[in-house]
Formats: C-alpha cells, sequence, structure tokens
C-alpha cells in the first residue's frame, strides 16, 4: 500500500526572492525516509522491466541508495530514474551491480556494440571506437554535439552483456559562442520544457561553463534540467548547487500558458527538434496556431517521426500534435532493402536484454515491418515496436504481437522515448478488486502527491465501482497521461480521463484517449 502523504505547510513569498531565500522561507514536507523507501519499491515492483526482488533500498536525509544484482545496464539505469521520480528523493547513490547471465566473450559485446551503432540511424554516421573489458564498453572518437554523444551511449547500454559504459567521446562544438548567448538559450530551453519548472532555477555561463543553481522538485526534474543545459558551445555542466525540494512539486512558478503566443510556441518546438538528435529539424516545418502543433516535411526513419512528435508535446504550450511528417529512408543501393531490414530487426532482438529470449516472427514488405509472437507485456511489446521502428528502410511497423500479462504499464515521462498511449494497440485489462471506492480514491490521490508528474491541486478524483474519473485542467498532454497511470497505480480497475489541456481542443470522452486503456 502506498504510503499517504503528510500535511505540511508553505510559508508565504513573494517571486522575486531569490531561490536560495525561498528555499528558508518555506517548511518542508514531513516526509520519514521510510516513507521514502516503500514507495520507490512500489514504483520498482510496478515496472516490469525491473526486478525489485534484487534490489535493496535505502534512505537517510532524501538521498537514497541502491544495491543489489541486476541482469542488464539498462535495468540499472531504469531503477535508478524510477527512484529519482520519487517525490522528498534528493539524490540517488547507485551501488548495483550488473551481473549478465549470458556468459558473453568481451570480442561478442563489441561486435553487438558496433552493428548496433552501424544500424542506429543517429550513430551511424560518425566514426565511434569501441573497446570491451570485462563487459565494459569504453566509447570514443567524437561528435558534432552532446545530443549525438548520448546517442552512442543509449545504444551501447542497450546490449545484452554490457555491464558498464564509459562515454569518452569527445564533442567538438561546432562553434564558439558568447556566454551569454548559451545562457539565454539555456533559459530558454527550460522555459519550454515541461517536465521542468524553470521558475527557481538560475543560469551562470563563464567560459562555455554551465552552472545551475535554485531549487527543483525531483532528483528527475534536476536531471532533465541539466540535459537541457547541454546546448551548443558548453563545454561542461556543473548542476551540484541545484537543490532538490519537495514543496517545489505544489508551488509551479515558471510557466503561464495564457501570455503565450503561437509564435513563440512554434519557435520553440523548432528549438526542440534542433537538439533532438534523431530527426534533422532542417527537413521539418513547423507550425502552431491555438496550442496546436502540426509538423510537415521528411524524416529517414519512423523512429524519427515519432521522436519529433514527442519532442513537440514535450514544449510547454503545446496541447496536440499533427504529425504529418513523412517518412523517407535514404536510398542505400540495396537489392532487397526488405530482407535486409528483416535481418537487422531480428539481430537487434537478438542483442536487446529483454527481446532476446521471445520468438519474434518479422516481415517487411514494402517498408512495413510486421513483427507476430508473443512477449510476457505491454513493455516489451513497445520494445519491440520502437527497436524495430529504428531500423533503416523500415516507415510502418505493425505490432501485431500478443502479451501474455496485460496488465497496464506504468507511464513514465523519464523512462519513456514513447508517449504510449498514442500506439492503437495499448488494450490493458481491466482487473476486478475487493477495494472500496473511498480506499482506491484515497490510494490514487496518495500516488498522484508522489508523482512529480501531475500537480495534485489540478486533478479531481472520484471512483465510481472501481473506475476513477479525472477531470480538471492540466498544463500537457505528459501530465495528462501521467494521472491516468497514477489511478491504475493506485488500483483503478478502469480509468475515465476527462482532464482537458489547457488551450487544447476538447477531448471525445469517448474515444481511446479519454478512456485511457
Amino acid at each position: 500500500m502506498t504510503p499517504c502523504r503528510l500535511p505540511f505547510v508553505v510559508a508565504t513569498a513573494t517571486l522575486f526572492l531569490s531561490p536560495t531565500i525561498l528555499a528558508q522561507e518555506r517548511e518542508q514536507p514531513d516526509i520519514s525516509s521510510q516513507d521514502i523507501v516503500d514507495v520507490v519499491e512500489d514504483e520498482l515492483a510496478m515496472f516490469p522491466a525491473v526486478d525489485v526482488n534484487k534490489i535493496d533500498v535505502r534512505c537517510k536525509d532524501g538521498v537514497v541508495t541502491l544495491s543489489g544484482d541486476v541482469d542488464s545496464l539498462i535495468e540499472r539505469r531504469y531503477a535508478r530514474r524510477l527512484a529519482e521520480t520519487v517525490r522528498g528523493v534528493e539524490r540517488v547513490e547507485d551501488r548495483i551491480e550488473v551481473k549478465p547471465y549470458w556468459g558473453l566473450m568481451d570480442w561478442e559485446i563489441r561486435n553487438h556494440v558496433e552493428d548496433g551503432l552501424l544500424q542506429d540511424p543517429v550513430t551511424e554516421s560518425f566514426e565511434t571506437d569501441v573497446e570491451v573489458a570485462a563487459g565494459f564498453v569504453t566509447l570514443s572518437g567524437s561528435a558534432d554535439s552532446y545530443a549525438e554523444k548520448q546517442a552512442a551511449a543509449r545504444v551501447a547500454r542497450g546490449i545484452r552483456g554490457v555491464v558498464g559504459v564509459e562515454n569518452s567521446i569527445e564533442v567538438d562544438p561546432a562553434l564558439d559562442r558568447p556566454d551569454i548567448e548559451i545562457s539565454r538559450e539555456i533559459e530558454q530551453r527550460l522555459t519550454w520544457d515541461v517536465l521542468v519548472d524553470d521558475g527557481l532555477i538560475e543560469v551562470d555561463v563563464t567560459d562555455g561553463k554551465v552552472l545551475l543553481s535554485g531549487i527543483v522538485g525531483s532528483a528527475a526534474e534536476k536531471s532533465r534540467a541539466t540535459s537541457d543545459a547541454w546546448v551548443t558551445g558548453v563545454r561542461a555542466v556543473e548542476n551540484g548547487r541545484l537543490a532538490v525540494s519537495a514543496w517545489a512539486e505544489d508551488e509551479r512558478m515558471g510557466k503561464n500558458r495564457e501570455t503565450l503566443s503561437d509564435d513563440a510556441v512554434e519557435a520553440a518546438v523548432s528549438r526542440n527538434l534542433r537538439y533532438d538528435s534523431l530527426t534533422d529539424s532542417n527537413d521539418i516545418d513547423v507550425s502552431v496556431e491555438h496550442y496546436v502543433a502540426t509538423l510537415r516535411g521528411k524524416v529517414d526513419s519512423l523512429r524519427a517521426k515519432r521522436s519529433a512528435e514527442d519532442a513537440a508535446l514535450d514544449t510547454f504550450g503545446v496541447a496536440h500534435v499533427d504529425n504529418r511528417l513523412k517518412v523517407r529512408a535514404p536510398d542505400r543501393g540495396l537489392a532487397d532493402p526488405d530482407t535486409r531490414a528483416e535481418r537487422d530487426i531480428a539481430a537487434a532482438f537478438l542483442r536487446d536484454p529483454y527481446l532476446e529470449r521471445f520468438e519474434v516472427d518479422i516481415d517487411v514488405i514494402g517498408g512495413t515491418a510486421y513483427l507476430r509472437g508473443t512477449v510476457d507485456g505491454y513493455f516489451e511489446k513497445s520494445r519491440a515496436e520502437t527497436i524495430a521502428s529504428s531500423i533503416f528502410d523500415v516507415t510502418e511497423v505493425k505490432n501485431r504481437l500478443d502479451v501474455e500479462d496485460s496488465s497496464v504499464l506504468v507511464y513514465d515521462p523519464f523512462l519513456f522515448d514513447p508517449y504510449l498511449q498514442h500506439r492503437s494497440w495499448y488494450d490493458y485489462e481491466p482487473k476486478t478488486t475487493e477495494s472500496s471506492d473511498p480506499d482506491i480514491a484515497d490510494e490514487i490521490e496518495d500516488e498522484i502527491w508522489w508523482s512529480p508528474f501531475v500537480d495534485s491541486e489540478q486533478v479531481d478524483v472520484t471512483v465510481r465501482a472501481g473506475t476513477a474519473i479525472l477531470r480538471g485542467e492540466v498544463d500537457s498532454q505528459s501530465e495528462r497521461h501521467a494521472a491516468t497511470e497514477n489511478a491504475f497505480e493506485g488500483g483503478a480497475t478502469w480509468v475515465r480521463n476527462l482532464l482537458e489541456v489547457k488551450g487544447g481542443p476538447e477531448e471525445d470522452s469517448g474515444s481511446s484517449d479519454s478512456d485511457e486503456q
């Protein structure tokens, strides 16, 4: 059972005070270390990609320590990022060890990493040297941007048998920019990121080195803000003075949708696309009208198309995206690109620590990949689609995989690249419950309170015969989706999400998006 939230007092403060003074003016929530441990363990237990039985959780003074053994590096990363999303967690000490059961030799792991880099639409274009020692991967070489550097690490982390990654790829800023210009761009990125409240964050730049200070509401938000700071021209980012305070989740101070113009939102979406490693923003035309962003143009992979949509949805002021992008795979001169795509998808599945154990039938016809077979649950089904959509010459994916466990897959904006609810196949089946409606409502409200993604003051919860009904007005689609998953976490057998996104089109209460599945 989720620990109940504890009452606390927020003292009155004015917006012109510095973040340091604001921190002193407010009384912190009375959250015990045991409460935090229980919630972190609940988050780990509800995420199918993590085995909570293998992980020990401790907490002292807001610092959570994770220890134990897991099978893959990506599972370790999931566990750490889940812990970062819990209210009251100021920092996560990750002492988890990766002990793969595959028994792969270093040369096999190196070949898998190199193949993964060559088949990824982002990393195939630049040279990366790969060295492996006892399963530990070292990447070296050069990249044009921080996003490209991180893309290479992402590929390596997703390879089975990898126990750690040292990312020594050097980023060569193509542009030597004035500090004031860098500072302004970082401030803009923070302002327009729906997952960051920039109201209490200060940015200082000296000789291309960024110092972030102030207050954020969660460790996950701190990581997100740090990532946003890596704009063109940045040489280093220091976030040690960016404090995590639980009360910041209840005092959203940085954004005001009512003052936004379509032109400003349009510029922000274009800026986000520029820093998305999967997309070439030069080939994407963005237009915004009344909080609806329309994307037109061409991208070279299906994953790039979906990533562009996600980047737009992550922009504050965007309530809906009309994605009209067309996938135009580059001509590589292959006599039979469909057969090559089939082989590449199959190889990618075998490299993956989650999909390698499943037998999946893959057919690619005219660029459309058809996936058939049976996997454990929606996590594996979603992961299979994401991997297939990243392969060259795949322009569409028909995901016909069956799932043995149709339990809800908890949505977490800091964990998932795609918005899962956009997939037509996501068909959660309602379960029965012995809990009373008032108890379920209390549990849902607690889940929302602990979440860093949803403003609990904006969501009204009622429960009838196990079905949760959510009403109110939220700031983004990300927040709306997260509230749905909080309701399922709280024990709802079904969720009717009637939350409206500020400025967005009215939702059809009979659609799959409103009756979230």
